[in-house]
């Protein structure tokens, strides 16, 4: 009797955002019995510079199927020439894995890169969270990706419908919620384990702070965010600053964020793992920057959200986010409103935008079933 083949499931990781909203998924694939993970790892995942989250995926054990490393440094010309390379690496990749279908999430310029590769190759693309609005390239990548893609999984219904007016046919579209909006929140008292840890005292105020450079605007970068840190010094409340994601105009952020990592106050965090990151996010009391984990993740956690820029422009958004500019004085006034207890009362019974009930496994469901053929991977607009 012959054993049917697993279906074979490559999935391309760059940062710890896609990877932490994505894991549990991960998981639901590696676990099930016809289908086969492989993960394609890239970018920061790499990087000492970022914190070598490689560590937390070799932890977990998730079958690693390839690793492509690229340049720290995030000009704009490392990030075209990072493209490149990408794109004929991630093929090299799908080839030998001799990939079934490939797994997406977001619009990073990695993610464009595979999905590129992937198309070409005609393998079918699986893309999770396309259909959003938000502001810089990201808006342009994500749709390109769409495009690309063969199956979607939107994380709104508002998102699905964008999909749909773009042409898609809504066969390809399942609206099955957002990942990781389903993902259990720590105990309070894990997340003041974890405050302890870090030197931190859980009984004070905690803010925070996730801020990524817009390519568009990687000039401004600096400036942004010493409007950001002026605020923070200003309040001198206990400050968790993360490193940004691997942009254009990083460095100018990390170099600001690195001068005040001197306060006794400031705590200066490269990465921290999903669990640890989510158990601060459940006892912090205000979180500050232009991060997506803010928008999507923290209204389930109730969580205060001071949105600062363009760079979530756009995207649906709970009560819980307060939205400023890039000005010193309006985004401490926006923490201190975050931190009233009449703000924190209207966020009790706010709706949530996003949300999910067992979407890993009916997104794995999906991957298991659909059938691999040329209606898949053959294109059609509906207008």
């Amino acid at each position: 009797m012959t054993i049917p083949r697993k279906r074979r499931i490559a999935y391309l990781t760059g940062t710890r955002a896609d990877y932490g909203l994505m894991r549990s998924t991960l998981k639901a694939i590696h676990q099930h019995p016809k289908l086969k993970l492989s993960l394609i790892v890239t970018g920061t995942h790499l990087s000492a510079k970022f914190g070598h989250t490689m560590n937390t995926i070799r932890r977990e054990a998730f079958p690693i199927g390839a690793t492509i490393r690229i340049r720290d440094r995030a000009t704009a010309r490392d990030v075209t020439r990072a493209f490149g390379i990408l794109v004929d690496r991630i093929a090299a990749a799908l080839q030998r894995l001799k990939a079934d279908i490939l797994l997406l999430e977001g619009d990073r310029y990695e993610t464009l890169a595979a999905a590129i590769a992937s198309a070409y190759l005609s393998i079918p693309i699986a893309h999770v969270s396309g259909g959003d609005v938000s502001g810089s390239i990201d808006e342009s990548a994500r749709r390109a990706i769409t495009s690309l893609a063969s199956l979607h999984f939107p994380g709104t219904r508002i998102s699905a419908e964008r999909i749909k007016r773009m042409g898609e046919e809504p066969w390809r579209i399942h609206m099955l919620g957002t990942v990781g909006a389903d993902q259990p929140a720590a105990s309070a008292s894990r997340g003041r384990a974890v405050a302890a840890e870090l030197g931190l005292n859980p009984h004070d105020p905690i803010v925070l702070v996730s801020q990524h450079s817009i390519p568009a605007e990687a000039k401004q970068a600096r400036a942004q965010m010493e409007s950001t840190m002026r605020a923070l010094i200003e309040l001198k409340h206990q400050t968790v600053v993360f490193y940004p994601n691997h942009d254009v105009g990083a460095d100018r952020i990390i170099r600001v964020i690195n001068r005040y990592k001197h306060l006794p106050f400031v705590r200066v965090i490269k990465s921290l793992p999903r669990d640890e990151f989510r158990a601060l996010m459940r006892i912090a009391t205000v979180m500050v920057g232009n991060s997506s984990a803010g928008i999507v993740e923290a209204p389930a956690l109730r969580l205060p959200v001071v949105n600062i820029g363009t760079r979530q422009w756009g995207r649906e958004r709970g009560a819980n986010v307060i939205d400023v500019s890039y000005n010193t004085a309006a985004i401490k006034r926006a923490i201190t409103t975050a931190r009233s207890p009449a703000f924190r009362h209207r966020l009790a019974r706010a709706p949530n935008p996003y949300h999910g009930r067992k979407t890993p496994l009916r997104i794995v469901q999906v991957l298991a079933t659909t059938r691999l053929d040329e209606r898949l991977l053959q294109k059609r607009m509906t207008y």
